[in-house]
């Protein structure tokens, strides 16, 4: 080799070197860092800061056998999914706001706190009513209200996003591919795709409420001394939002088509595809930003009949956390049902990761003793507070002009509810259980399943009166919130809530 040949081979060999330290500055901190998902120490994340919940109405009527309480203010077995594992690696954002939806990894989002978690001085008495499925006016929905109030419940549950998402906000902006869109034309199409896979042609030419919809119905709600829960599934039951996806150009490959129940499809993201899960949190976030600004306490994130699998369970648990996480950030109390926590055929799959234990369990169904986690396990052994969401309880509206009983053993008839219900402290008795777990409330689920079908109010007011007249020591009804009047110099006008 003569001089000339080794200048010129030194000044590349000199330059590879630099290359390479380059290319090696440039790396994500992460490819340095130790797995975040062991990590139990409390981080600066996405989401709203930590606010007390707003105080209640004390309710000094209730009978010395329950706690006193404070008013607040404010179907299938899952089946396999056979879909690859994917390695998912925390990426935790420290802006605060939307979750990233643009990003090369999942943005999960952990609890700046301890999280919230049910008031032990309550015992919480809900009423769900699928809105998901098939539209509510929000006169339907104020009467749901005058039943819960009559009857002395506590909260009534409104599950806007379950397969179809029926409540929209006034800004629907999301990220899609780097740029902000507003996606309330896709969620609209994705409603009457759903509505068409189910057969349900509505008379209304409004499919969605609004947002001043909603807020006039939590005004009432809280006039009435009723806390308002909203619902928005995730993982599962996004069928109307994965359209809206597909719509938008969004990746959703690896979705789960569930067989759903009566004429309902049910679509689950997959937990492991990045932009199926940054979007749909980012999503999330607006809601639960607004619900937080209008004073709820609780939002359920339901996590149920989501394709879960040996290969993308350690993913679901992280986004079922994270989303929990979500809601805990904005200072309410995260619920969700219980099929996919500690499901027994896939926690090995976890290794030595953990459910958030401030999640309020739903517990609706106890899998034969086999299939799911069982309730007393769950309160006793991992800490969770148990929503007795029995279901045998369940009224599917509509479901008297279908035959037979489902997969489960029970009619989801009005009437045959309204017999699981028709024992004394019936709401203590938890799905498997024979009474050895003594829950923090109960929940009375009204569903849709088949949304074709339309409501019959006598049957839903017999329906949510019947669980309140056999556990009458739980159920005391309120009286209506005191109301102040605001006198000015011009005119008089009603002020809040004393």
């Amino acid at each position: 080799m003569n001089q000339t040949q080794k200048h010129t081979t030194g000044k590349k060999l000199l330059a590879l070197l630099l290359a390479l330290i380059m290319s090696v500055s440039l790396l994500p901190m992460s490819v340095f860092a130790a797995d975040l998902d062991s990590q139990t120490d409390e981080q600066t994340v996405v989401g709203q800061g930590v606010e007390d919940a707003v105080p209640g109405e004390t309710d000094g009527q209730a009978e010395e056998a329950v706690p006193q309480e404070d008013v607040e203010e404010d179907s299938a077995p899952v089946e396999e999914d056979t879909e690859d594992d994917v390695d998912v690696t925390d990426d935790i954002a420290t802006q605060e706001g939307d979750v990233a939806v643009q990003a090369a990894e999942i943005s999960y989002v952990t609890k700046i706190s301890d999280g919230k978690k049910l008031d032990d001085s309550t015992f919480y008495r809900i009423v769900h009513i699928d809105c998901g499925r098939k539209y509510f006016s929000a006169d339907d929905l104020k009467k749901i209200i005058d039943y819960a109030y009559e009857y002395g419940y506590t909260h009534v549950e409104l599950a806007f996003g379950n397969d179809g998402l029926r409540f929209l906000l006034d800004d629907m902006t999301v990220s899609v591919n780097g740029e902000d869109t507003d996606v309330t034309a896709a969620i609209q199409y994705g409603n009457k795709q759903f509505d068409a896979k189910a057969s349900y042609s509505p008379e209304v030419t409004n499919e969605e409420l609004s947002q001043s919809e909603m807020t006039d119905i939590i005004a009432y709600a809280k006039g009435k001394g009723i806390g308002i829960i909203p619902m928005f599934d995730v993982p599962g039951h996004l069928y109307a939002v994965i359209q809206a996806m597909q719509k938008l150009g969004v990746d959703v490959t690896g979705y789960y088509e569930g067989p759903g129940s009566g004429s309902s499809p049910n679509w689950a993201i997959s937990p492991t595809n990045v932009a199926s899960v940054n979007f749909v949190q980012a999503l999330v976030q607006k809601y639960i930003t607004y619900f937080k600004n209008q004073g709820c306490t609780m939002f359920n994130i339901a996590a149920d009949e989501s394709g879960i699998s040996t290969t993308n369970y350690l993913a679901y648990a992280k986004l079922v956390n994270s989303v929990a996480a979500m809601v805990q950030n904005a200072g309410m109390v995260a619920l969700a049902f219980n099929d996919g926590i500690y499901n027994p055929s896939y926690t090995s799959a976890l290794g030595s990761y953990e459910f958030d234990s401030n999640i309020a369990i739903c517990y609706w169904d106890a899998g034969g003793g086999t299939s799911y986690a069982q309730a007393k396990d769950l309160a006793e052994n991992k800490g969770f507070k148990i929503i007795n969401t029995h279901n045998g309880w369940y009224y599917v509206i509509g479901k008297e002009n279908i035959t037979g009983k489902d997969w489960s053993g029970y009619a989801y008839t009005c009437e045959y509810a309204k017999q699981q219900m028709s024992s004394e402290n019936s709401c203590l008795n938890i799905d498997g259980d024979n009474k050895q777990t003594t829950p923090a409330g109960c929940m009375a689920a009204i569903w849709c399943d088949y949304p074709a079908n339309s409501a019959n109010w006598t049957n839903v007011e017999s329906y949510i009166k019947t669980l309140a007249q056999y556990n009458t020591a739980y159920f005391v009804k309120k009286s209506t919130p005191a109301v102040k009047i605001v006198a000015s110099a011009t005119s008089v006008k009603v002020g809040d809530t004393v």
